[in-house]
């Protein structure tokens, strides 16, 4: 979750998403953004999760959820699966498990897409879809933009338009 009250935006993290190349570019570019700190209505700091979802939000910003322009990515939840299973296969979360703070469900899913073929893994292994991350409970779209995986670059442009970031490319990061 990335926030800007100056400028009056918000975006949802979707696991598997290209966040991290979005968050990135936004951090470079955008003094204003904040990425784990939101000031709620009291003006109290709550430090929260990475992938918060647009429900949390809404609850943690109340009223002030509306004055902002939200934005998220989907992705097919098949292919946000396999990019998954390499992550924890090949990327990041191999390299980083005994050097960060020891976390055993990242050890453990690490273990196991290790130890087990894609199609045996992705039937133990859950993951929360995109929806969780986007709708409320009764499943209204929180979010105001919704860009497409698929066409992140050009979405992308849409996006940097409206949140005063014009000049801003995606980085291509944490491939997997």
């Amino acid at each position: 979750m990335i926030i800007s009250y100056e400028r009056k935006y918000l975006f949802i993290e979707v696991p598997k998403t290209a966040t991290t190349s979005i968050s990135r570019a936004i951090r470079e570019s955008d003094p204003t953004a904040r990425d784990t700190l939101i000031m709620n209505d009291g003006s109290d700091l709550v430090i929260r999760n990475t992938h918060v979802t647009a429900n949390e939000m809404r609850c943690l910003l109340g009223e002030r959820y509306d004055e902002f322009y939200v934005f998220a990515v989907r992705r097919c939840e098949e292919h946000r699966k396999q990019s998954l299973y390499r992550f924890y296969r090949y990327g990041r979360a191999r390299g980083v498990m005994f050097k960060q703070r020891f976390k055993l469900r990242r050890s453990v899913n690490v273990v196991l897409a290790n130890l087990l073929p894609y199609m045996v893994w992705s039937r133990v292994r859950s993951q929360l879809p995109c929806d969780h991350y986007l709708n409320d409970d009764h499943g209204n779209c929180l979010v105001d933009d919704v860009g497409d995986y698929e066409d992140l670059g050009s979405w992308w442009t849409e996006v940097r338009e409206k949140i005063g970031l014009r000049d801003v490319e995606l980085p291509h990061d944490n491939r997997t």
